[in-house]
């Protein structure tokens, strides 16, 4: 964060008229953004260009990443299972001769 509106919070301008204090349009618009589809994700459906919230498209960030997680600790308890399926055939197959 910036040290000097760190410092003094009225530097932040949240009115859209300069030097007017308290209409607090530029905030107003900033906490709007939350529902507003403002990111472009490609083409939808119908054909018509197809935009997100911006909370859309981070709960998509973060289920994907979940999916990720859950596919790596699936590969790694395969990889353990055939890890011990391999070293139990190697034994038997030299416990033979």
């Amino acid at each position: 964060m910036n040290r000097a509106i760190a410092n003094n919070v009225n530097l932040i301008r949240a009115s859209s008229l300069q030097g007017h204090a308290g209409n607090g349009a530029n905030a107003l618009k900033l906490a709007r953004l939350r529902f507003d589809r403002t990111i472009e994700v490609g083409v939808g459906a119908r054909g018509a260009d197809s935009k997100i919230t911006i909370a859309d498209a981070f709960n998509a960030i973060i289920s994907k990443l979940g999916v990720n997680t859950q596919k790596a600790i699936k590969m790694s308890e395969n990889e353990e299972t055939l890890t011990g399926h391999l070293r139990n055939l190697k034994e038997s197959v030299s416990g033979v001769s």
